[in-house]
């Protein structure tokens, strides 16, 4: 299962996924808990019904898809330099 630590800045994020999944969910019912997923699973599981399983896979997609985003975000800002160090060098030679 993911961590506390992998969550970190996307609390309230996660909070609306999990509100839009499970509806039954509040507010009030999920700020009680403010990244203590173990606590979080077993009150999701309580009071929605939903297998302790399927609450934590949904959290494990959530928190791969923001893995996910930060890579390609990595790949692009990385790329952006390499094309931008050849064009300084290109204009370096040029003069």
């Amino acid at each position: 299962m993911v961590t506390t630590e992998q969550l970190n800045g996307r609390w309230t994020e996660l909070r609306g996924h999990l509100q839009e999944r499970w509806g039954d969910l509040t507010d009030n019912d999920l700020s009680r808990f403010n990244g203590r997923l173990n606590q979080l699973v077993g009150f999701v599981t309580q009071k929605t019904g939903a297998a302790k399983q399927e609450v934590e896979e949904y959290i494990d997609e959530f928190a791969q898809a923001g893995v996910s985003t930060m890579q390609n975000a990595s790949e692009a800002l990385q790329d952006y330099a390499s094309r931008a160090t050849e064009t300084a060098r290109d204009y370096a030679a040029s003069a």
